[in-house]
């Protein structure tokens, strides 16, 4: 925890907070390892459900996201990947729009809002996770995109779908 810097709480509270950790881990030279054997059993929304709304919970979720790709990525991540990324975002909540779900639309619209206003946040914790970073982009790209047989593919989605 220490090479890899602290957790921001103070601007996640919840939603994508293990992913930006388990990047600032990749980034800062360690393993992240996925044990699809769970221990404890998790209520998805148990708890957040009884304080947020639905829409409440996607434009926190969806803000963190942009948060850790603008922290975590170097220039070569934020040309490749921010981009692709983006444009899901926009085609998803178009499509949600279209079938009449504008909360959705919604949702990712205020989180890329929300992303223009925090934006001396983000530069603050930029500097911190780039100071501990020891992975260039093309070296963390090659470890997390490794090619996955067909098995492997349906074990994930059977597992997390």
């Amino acid at each position: 925890v220490e090479s890899t810097g602290r957790l921001f709480y103070d601007f996640f509270h919840t939603y994508y907070e293990e992913v930006d950790f388990c990047h600032r881990t990749w980034l800062a030279g360690w393993e992240v390892w996925y044990v699809p054997t769970p221990i404890v059993e998790h209520q998805h929304g148990a708890t957040m459900s009884k304080f947020y709304t639905r829409e409440d919970v996607l434009r926190k979720f969806y803000r963190n996201m942009r948060f850790s790709f603008k922290t975590n990525f170097g220039w070569r991540g934020r040309f490749l990947v921010k981009p692709v990324f983006e444009l899901c975002c926009l085609a998803q909540s178009l499509l949600q729009l279209l079938k009449g779900k504008g909360m959705d639309f919604r949702a990712h619209w205020w989180a890329h809002r929300e992303i223009g206003r925090l934006k001396p946040e983000i530069q603050a914790a930029r500097k911190v996770v780039q100071s501990t970073r020891t992975l260039s982009d093309g070296e963390l790209f090659k470890t997390v995109m490794r090619r996955y047989s067909l098995r492997e593919l349906w074990m994930l989605v059977r597992y997390n779908g």
